[in-house]
């Protein structure tokens, strides 16, 4: 904490970041000792309901309130499980985020789980990983000729509904036609913008952040396309919809309260499906469009927009594919030749 800062501008940060409840924000307080300069904050466990305050932002051992006041007074926060192999090694098995670029504190990959190596010198202390930080690679002799495999390449004939695709909140699965070369969604009367409700929406994690994915879409009626999805208030998508005059190509953003449409393109009279693509890195989701006409581009959009940090979910942004009514209407979508291909570099 800087002491120059009024105790009042944390307060507020703490209640607004965490959403403290109303009954706990008379307990839960900020602190100062004006003598040693020490930050303190009184009632740490007084909101054990709080999802943010023990999941989102903290665990059961160490919520939110606990991290926060250690973080004031510059300590390090470390919260792990150390286990004990068959050979006896010890690995800690932690929690962790990767960031979109070293300076830039946002991440769009959700937590993880990581494992790393556990050393202790001749005093006792111990350290994690690499002098004590997780590393993307970390190499060791305690696994043997065990050797991680890496993605490289998610199609529909190599994943599996329920293991890689998931769905939004409890599907009707009478929505749902899906087999290894094609995937049929009806919209209902839900949409993507909605916190409750299940429309016709199906996804798979997104695991790296430099990827390229890539998806043939067919309407009639309705709407439907390829979406990056955090919340309903924070997602991007390319799609089509048939409206009065044909079908139209466009990209929408949705970031909070604003939702926004551009590059909208009315496809040649007959033609209703494209292939709908985007190629993603650490900080930009590019997206593009090939149709019978040729190649579209659809522009760019930053993902930090989609992150935990200014979206408030900790599971990570999710691909999916999506087919909602549009103006009152809609019938099936198909989508066909999904693609995803992983991108990210690694030395083995």
């Amino acid at each position: 904490g800087a002491n120059g800062v009024p105790v009042e501008i944390y307060q507020q940060f703490m209640v607004e970041t965490f959403g403290t409840s109303v009954y706990a924000r008379s307990r839960i307080k900020i602190l100062r000792s004006g003598a040693t300069g020490q930050w303190g904050i009184t009632g740490k466990n007084t909101d054990p309901g709080n999802v943010k305050a023990f999941t989102t932002y903290g665990t059961k051992r160490m919520n939110a309130y606990q991290i926060l006041e250690q973080t004031l007074n510059q300590r390090d926060v470390r919260v792990f499980d150390y286990v004990e192999d068959e050979n006896g090694n010890f690995w800690c098995v932690h929690l962790a985020f990767r960031m979109i670029n070293m300076w830039v504190m946002h991440h769009i990959t959700g937590r993880e789980v990581y494992l790393v190596p556990v050393t202790f010198d001749e005093n006792g202390w111990f350290t994690m990983g690499d002098n004590g930080t997780t590393r993307k690679e970390v190499e060791t002799d305690r696994l043997g000729d065990i050797r991680q495999e890496f993605w490289k390449e998610y199609t529909f004939e190599n994943t599996k509904v329920g293991r890689e695709w998931c769905f939004m909140q409890n599907p009707d699965m009478n929505l749902y036609k899906l087999d290894k070369k094609r995937f049929e969604l009806t919209p209902n009367e839900h949409t993507i913008f909605e916190a409750d409700g299940s429309p016709a929406f199906i996804c798979i994690r997104q695991k790296e952040m430099n990827l390229y994915v890539e998806c043939k879409v067919e309407i009639t009626e309705g709407e439907a396309g390829l979406v990056f999805y955090m919340t309903p208030d924070q997602h991007y998508e390319i799609a089509l919809r048939r409206t009065d005059k044909g079908v139209e190509l466009f990209r929408r953003l949705c970031i909070g309260d604003i939702r926004h449409e551009d590059h909208v393109i009315a496809l040649p009279q007959g033609e209703n499906s494209a292939v709908l693509c985007c190629n993603a890195s650490n900080f930009t989701y590019n997206f593009s469009a090939k149709t019978l006409s040729g190649d579209i581009d659809l522009g760019g959009a930053q993902t930090k927009f989609l992150s935990t940090e200014l979206a408030g979910n900790f599971t990570g942004v999710v691909i999916g594919l999506y087919a909602q009514k549009y103006e009152d209407k809609g019938n099936k979508a198909v989508f066909t030749d999904f693609r995803c291909e992983n991108k990210e570099k690694y030395d083995s």
